[in-house]
């Protein structure tokens, strides 16, 4: 073969090798970006969902106190109480749907929610017994404060959801904030929910 044929020929499969690695590596690029998008889209649903258990939970709170304030007519009484147990029902239910989707530091905090919540709502029901015989304010006294060790647990179930969000989510004029918390984390000052 000559040389005009062979350099020619070289030089195009040359060309034709580096396209081919080209167009693997945006391949691969993309199947990245594809995988890391699904993380950060399923990351972002758990923390919806516990962002309305949340809400649920809190509605619970003021269906309770409603009912408080409503004890001298018994009409409006019953009707919050019945409020404050449907309610109650759905944030258990929500929550054991949520809880087998959830994994990493979350689930330990949901399940220790849940076991809280249930027992909060059996504290809530022996109040409600007792309410006729001991009023208002003794009541109000016995089970006050405690949904917010529960409201806390919440909170720190989207800590996890929320700081991975951070990692890829653009904030201010920084394309992200992976540097800052890297940093933070070598330093061994990250946020508890990070660690």
């Amino acid at each position: 073969m000559k040389i005009s044929f062979k350099l020619p020929l070289a030089f195009t499969l040359a060309v034709l090798v580096a396209l081919a690695a080209g167009l693997a590596g945006i391949y691969h690029l993309n199947q990245s970006l594809v995988k890391t998008g699904e993380a950060v889209q399923a990351n972002f649903a758990r923390e919806r969902a516990v962002g309305y258990l949340f809400v649920i939970f809190k509605t619970e709170s003021v269906e309770w106190k409603n009912m408080l304030l409503r004890s001298g007519e018994a009409e409006l009484q019953q009707q919050h109480w019945q409020a404050y147990q449907a309610v109650s029902e759905e944030v258990d239910r929500t929550a054991r749907v949520l809880l087998p989707q959830m994994d990493g530091a979350a689930k330990p905090l949901l399940e220790e929610f849940l076991t809280g919540h249930a027992r909060n709502v059996e504290l809530y029901r022996a109040a409600h017994g007792r309410l006729a015989s001991q009023g208002y304010a003794e009541i109000d006294n016995s089970v006050r404060g405690i949904d917010r060790p529960l409201a806390a647990l919440l909170g720190a179930a989207i800590g996890p959801a929320a700081g991975l969000l951070a990692l890829v989510a653009p904030s201010g004029g920084e394309p992200n904030q992976c540097a800052p918390l890297l940093e933070q984390m070598k330093a061994g000052k990250a946020p508890k929910t990070v660690r």
